[in-house]
């Protein structure tokens, strides 16, 4: 397995990540399946938060996502990490809710620091969550398992589909809220 971080399929986006490179690299959709075609199964990661993301940049993320049926999928929201491009640029348009998120006491996970320019803070985390457990419903699962069942034989990696697929299913919803950075010594 390898993990892929796609970051997004929206153009715009990558540019303002300054990784506009990565469509320099080939089509996309033949690398997916030369991948495949290896009997290398892909954990997809997306980031969404960026200024060009509505409802529909989860929305097409999904439809590529499923297209693809990968392995496993990430639907995170954006971290504004300090002396970043992107924190500073926030930081100057004054669209951080918290300028030190990672000081602050009770930060949890899926907490957004910063105001994004499309959606809410609020939305963007919900729609993390929504798109994030529609990839991982049971008919999504099965789905996905007879294809990974015929790009490898490997008994360990179908069990690891079926182990981690059931798992991400049921912790979707349990990994909001929970103490970023606490309870660490």
């Amino acid at each position: 397995m390898v993990l892929i971080g796609f970051e997004s399929i929206n153009r715009d986006n990558l540019k303002q990540m300054n990784k506009e490179w990565t469509q320099r690299l080939g089509e996309r959709d033949e690398l997916i399946e030369k991948i495949h075609a290896a009997g290398i199964s892909i954990y997809a990661s997306f980031v969404f938060g960026f200024d060009e993301d509505t409802e529909e940049s989860f929305v097409n993320t999904l439809r590529f996502s499923r297209k693809h049926e990968f392995f496993v999928i990430a639907f995170n929201h954006l971290l504004t990490f300090p002396n970043t491009e992107t924190y500073n640029r926030f930081k100057s348009e004054e669209r951080l809710i918290c300028d030190k998120w990672w000081l602050q006491e009770g930060y949890t996970f899926g907490t957004i620091s910063f105001v994004p320019k499309q959606v809410s803070a609020e939305e963007l985390r919900a729609l993390c969550r929504k798109y994030k457990k529609e990839f991982f419903r049971f008919g999504s699962i099965f789905k996905r398992g007879f294809v990974c069942f015929k790009r490898t034989k490997n008994p360990f990696i179908n069990f690891a589909y079926w182990f981690i697929n059931i798992l991400f299913h049921f912790e979707v919803d349990k990994r909001i809220g929970i103490p970023v950075g606490e309870n660490m010594d």
